[in-house]
């Protein structure tokens, strides 16, 4: 029984040192974070690390014909040993200052390191251009499947007298009509006498046109 109680006390004690901890561990990370966002803040102004390293490494950049950033240049400038993806976050930094700048002040948590405001706005991109696209889609819903294969298009105004025939049989095509009676509607709306022009400077016979326009419109 008592062994019971001891080893009882024993559990007890164990799982409130390991929550204890983890209470604490908690705190610690809130307090890191918060440091490394006050120091992104620092970093991120005009006189802050990350803002003037990107600033030279754009002259840098700009004072080379290849527009590339040799060892040599970047060792008599005492910046050779500052990582690689860091500078290469610096500069794209200040290339994108304005949007950048934005993107934090419009964040309600703030940011810890560019990598992680690079990510970000990379995500933020991708949400608004597939939104642009889901809005650019014709849109079926409210519509029956026979209803949305079955939707008419859209015939854009006819330049020419090729694109008026097309159209024409586009048309026809659609809305269910045959195309040599339409051809007939279409001659008896002309002069009964002489001749006309139809699609080129190719002349037309009123007495027997439908072959020929046949050919004119196509199917």
């Amino acid at each position: 029984m008592n062994n019971q109680i001891q080893n009882g006390k024993i559990e007890k004690l164990t799982l409130s040192t390991i929550e204890n901890e983890g209470s604490t561990l908690g705190k610690m990370y809130l307090v890191e974070q918060r440091g490394q966002r006050d120091a992104f803040k620092r970093s991120i102004a005009t006189d802050g690390l990350n803002y003037r390293l990107g600033k030279l490494l754009s002259q840098l950049r700009d004072e080379s014909d290849s527009k590339q950033l040799s060892q040599k240049r970047l060792q008599d400038c005492s910046i050779a040993k500052i990582d690689r993806r860091r500078r290469s976050e610096a500069e794209w930094f200040f290339n994108n200052h304005k949007d950048c700048m934005a993107h934090v002040q419009a964040s309600k948590k703030g940011f810890t390191s560019l990598t992680a405001l690079q990510s970000s706005m990379k995500a933020s991109a991708k949400a608004s251009e597939d939104t642009a696209t889901s809005e650019a889609k014709p849109s079926n819903v409210g519509q029956s499947d026979s209803e949305a294969k079955t939707a008419k298009p859209t015939i854009s105004k006819p330049k020419t007298p090729q694109e008026m025939a097309k159209a024409i049989a586009i048309a026809c095509k659609s809305f269910g009509f045959n195309i040599e009676d339409v051809a007939t509607a279409l001659l008896d709306e002309l002069p009964k006498k002489g001749s006309f022009e139809v699609v080129s400077q190719k002349t037309y016979n009123v007495s027997n046109p439908s072959q020929e326009l046949k050919q004119a419109i196509p199917f």
